[in-house]
């Protein structure tokens, strides 16, 4: 190691990740529509889920803050994004929304997102 340089083992903690029931059909919802146009897309879908899952999963607090305690992540690939509430210890999932549903489904949603 060079003298002065500083090796950092952080220590990842990894939040468990859970969907609240209207996020969870959201996501079969787009899954079957992805897979109806054409196959193995609504797949490609989930796997663009699990990518950003890992990512909150390990990183809370990285995405924006987009309405009071709710955060977005963007789904690559896809126009899609999870809303979510980072917790000291997990991550609830509000919503999986397209992007160009109203932002205002998203405050409707407000109630009750500290579980169900």
């Amino acid at each position: 190691m060079v003298r002065g340089a500083r090796h950092s083992q952080a220590t990842a903690v990894s939040l468990p990740v859970i969907f609240r029931d209207l996020a969870s059909q959201d996501v079969r919802e787009a899954h079957t529509w992805y897979e109806a146009r054409l196959p193995g897309l609504g797949d490609q879908f989930l796997r663009s889920l699990q990518l950003v899952v890992g990512l909150i999963t390990e990183h809370p607090l990285a995405c924006a803050l987009v309405y009071k305690t709710f955060r977005r992540a963007l789904l690559p690939g896809f126009p899609y994004a999870l809303f979510y509430v980072a917790f000291p210890d997990c991550v609830r999932v509000i919503a999986c929304l397209h992007q160009r549903r109203d932002p205002k489904a998203i405050r409707k949603r407000s109630s009750g997102s500290d579980g169900g």
